[in-house]
């Protein structure tokens, strides 16, 4: 089977953790018998609580804390920035065109419009992300 065609009927594992074990090596493309059983089985257990638990606390705190922290976050440049406002130093200032600018250097392409608005998103989250953590201190 094509992985085109895999991709189109199976929505538990996301299509992108599927490139990836492409890319890895972990299954090929044509998918053979064996990574269909292998991907059922994934399919099975894919958000099991006990098994993502056992993953997790594996890490470091600070690392389970900021990894669950920004969890939400897709892609690459989305976590940058939440990073980068969350640990921005108390009473310094970082401006969203600083943090385009860095996101155009780091991530080689042009921000939209669309981007500026989830950056905003993204540092409004974290400003009440470190109020809430404020209060419970």
């Amino acid at each position: 089977m094509e992985l085109t065609e895999y991709l189109k009927t199976k929505k538990v594992i996301p299509n992108k953790v599927i490139r990836h074990f492409v890319e890895k090596g972990f299954i090929n493309n044509p998918l053979s018998d064996a990574d269909l059983k292998n991907l059922e089985f994934l399919e099975m257990i894919w958000g099991n609580r006990e098994l993502v638990r056992a993953q997790i606390s594996k890490f470091p705190r600070k690392e389970r804390e900021s990894f669950i922290r920004t969890v939400v976050y897709a892609s690459k440049w989305e976590r940058y920035v939440y990073t980068r406002f969350y640990n921005l130093p108390a009473g310094i200032s970082l401006s969203t065109k600083k943090v385009l600018r860095e996101i155009e250097e780091l991530f080689c392409f042009h921000p939209t419009g669309e981007v500026e608005h989830r950056v905003k998103q993204i540092r409004t989250a974290v400003r009440v992300a470190l109020h809430r953590e404020k209060k419970t201190v």
